[in-house]
């Protein structure tokens, strides 16, 4: 025999679908929950190495900059040596011929 359907079943079937819908996705969402937890501990370690990198980044920047200092200071000094060095060649230039002008002058050579 067929069930009479009343309003009152009615109303308890759709509750009872209704519950069904809300405890499904709720599941659903509890799902998604745990996977964007993974992903933000993923970020969080992503974000902690970055930070890593940064401060070696900026240690570098400051390293290169002293390095830059010293190569300038560096560079100065060999040129003002380079400029010592040639009029020490001159005056050697000037006494070797001055010496081979004395052994010719005196026999000596």
């Amino acid at each position: 025999m067929a069930k009479k359907l009343t309003l009152e079943n009615l109303a308890v079937m759709v509750q009872k679908g209704f519950r069904e819908l809300r405890d499904e996705f709720g599941k659903r969402f509890d799902g998604v929950d745990q996977r964007l937890d993974g992903v933000d501990q993923r970020l969080d370690g992503v974000d902690q190495r970055l930070d890593g990198v940064d401060q070696r980044l900026h240690k570098i920047e400051e390293d290169l900059v002293s390095i830059k200092s010293d190569t300038s200071y560096l560079k100065s000094r060999a040129n003002e040596l380079d400029r010592k060095t040639d009029k020490h060649e001159e005056h050697l230039d000037d006494h070797a011929r001055r010496i081979k002008v004395i052994e010719t002058k005196s026999g000596v050579k």
